[in-house]
């Protein structure tokens, strides 16, 4: 069950979008601070088109993917 969640991102995600449709979005937070690592995921909503973008900063870095 742990995994079914990430299984179906990746499907909705790999079915892509057209102009027509909103595309599906998730937000990877990375977060490594103490030694340790966190990872958030959010979905995003009011996408109109795929496009992928990558932040880092000193923390960690984010993830976002639109398809």
């Amino acid at each position: 069950m742990k995994y079914f969640s990430t299984i179906l991102a990746i499907l909705l995600l790999g079915s892509g979008c057209s102009k027509d449709e909103s595309c599906f979005c998730t937000e990877t937070t990375t977060d490594i601070r103490f030694g340790e690592v966190y990872v958030d995921e959010y979905w995003i909503d009011n996408c109109f088109e795929p496009f992928q973008q990558v932040n880092f900063y000193e923390w960690g870095n984010t993830v976002i993917d639109c398809r």
